[in-house]
């Protein structure tokens, strides 16, 4: 058997092996005001700013809970009240809740969006919205990363209520090929999601991949919104392999 009908078989039983969940939930650059403060690399909490990152995870509120290594963050504020909202991986790992095939080298991967808001006069914190993708059981090269600065808060239709902004890519690969890649940004509780294929160089004149669709609610929304996905995905959209 040669070694591209291996990898399509593969291939094949990752698919059949590794559902999608469905119960997934899932610019005018960030407004620089003082109401939006991108969360430094430490933690600790002053007076009534929170700033956290990768250490001291303690001192955090208790009712903000997550998996993962935090990726990128903010905390901020509008009329809703305070925001926390930030990304996560697992990288890859071996989970025990995922049923692996025989072969030799399955690993698996997972990324989450969260945002917690405390709304005026409220004492806690509470879950907003949680955004959950994985790959799995997978015996090639694993890819489930958030793209490097692509997560951002907005207000693009200035109507005192953010916009939170995050794209990934996710894929169990044994070539070159576009990897699936997703924006979603959510406003309020409305979800909005672009998804489509990053491109790749398939020779010194030819591209392959970068096409994508987007969810009713871009349709349907402000154009602002639709536009500013369009410059996200144009930024990020040639594959750079190891990022």
């Amino acid at each position: 058997m040669n070694r591209q009908l291996f990898a399509l078989l593969i291939i094949s039983t990752i698919v059949f092996s590794c559902t999608e969940n469905n119960n997934k939930v899932d610019l005018k650059t960030v407004n620089k005001s003082d109401s939006i403060t991108p969360i430094k690399p430490i933690v600790k909490i002053e007076k009534d700013t929170l700033i956290f990152g990768d250490l001291a995870i303690n001192n955090l509120p208790k009712e903000i809970v997550f998996k993962g290594k935090i990726i990128s963050s903010f905390t901020w504020k509008d009329k809703e009240g305070e925001h926390i909202a930030f990304t996560t991986e697992t990288g890859e790992y071996i989970s025990k809740k995922i049923k692996h095939e025989d072969y030799i080298g399955g690993r698996d991967a997972e990324i989450f969006g969260y945002h917690y808001l405390k709304k005026d006069k409220a004492d806690n914190f509470s879950l907003r919205w949680k955004v959950y993708d994985y790959e799995c059981d997978c015996p090639l090269d694993l890819v489930a990363s958030f793209i490097k600065n692509t997560f951002q808060i907005t207000d693009l239709d200035n109507d005192g209520i953010s916009e939170t902004w995050m794209m990934y890519k996710i894929t169990c690969v044994s070539d070159v090929s576009p990897i699936p890649m997703k924006i979603i940004m959510y406003e309020g509780d409305s979800k909005f999601l672009l998804k489509g294929h990053n491109k790749v160089q398939a020779s010194e004149t030819d591209f392959i991949g970068g096409e994508y669709t987007f969810d009713k609610n871009f349709k349907n929304g402000p154009e602002v919104f639709l536009n500013f996905a369009k410059e996200l995905w144009k930024k990020n959209i040639l594959n750079k392999w190891g990022e």
